[in-house]
Order: C-alpha cells, then structure tokens, then sequence
C-alpha cells in the first residue's frame, strides 16, 4: 500500500525527508498498537488477580472430608437399616 517514490532532485534529500516521514509514521503506529496491546495485558493481569483471589476464598472439599461423608452416610444406612427391616417386614 505504499506509494512510489518522486523521482530524486538534485540533491536527494527531499525522498530521504519522505522516506524518513513514511518511517516515521509507521514507527508511531508501531508504538500504537503496543500501547494498546501494553493497556490490554494489565487490564488482563488485574482480572487474573482477582479471579485468583476469588478462587483462593472458595472453600473446597478435601478428599479427607469427602470420605468422612461418604462413611457416615454408610453409617446411618447401615445403622437404618434394621430399624426398617422391622418396620417393613
């Protein structure tokens, strides 16, 4: 998408003053978009963060607490379970 070159003066120096403002220009849109894309990281570290803190707060159960469920629960089926034998039979 570039543009040709005007044919050289004498001394040159205005196609290196239009090269030098064509690289200038992309420079700046280079420096754009990095900023941009600087402002977009931060604002996804900063989520991050906190979603991490959220998760940390979440209590969890522990395979240790889930057993202790699952044997109590076994517990009172098991202890149960002659009761309703009589009641049913």
């Amino acid at each position: 998408m570039t543009q040709p070159a005007p044919p050289p003066d004498e001394g040159g120096s205005a196609s290196v003053l239009i090269a030098f403002a064509r690289l200038e220009g992309k420079v700046d849109a280079a420096l754009a978009i990095q900023s941009t894309k600087g402002d977009e990281h931060t604002r996804r570290l900063d989520d991050q963060e906190v979603r991490l803190r959220h998760l940390e707060a979440t209590p969890t159960v522990t395979p240790r607490a889930m057993w202790s469920a699952v044997a109590t629960i076994a517990a009172i089926v098991s202890a149960l379970t002659p009761l309703l034998a009589r009641l049913y039979s």
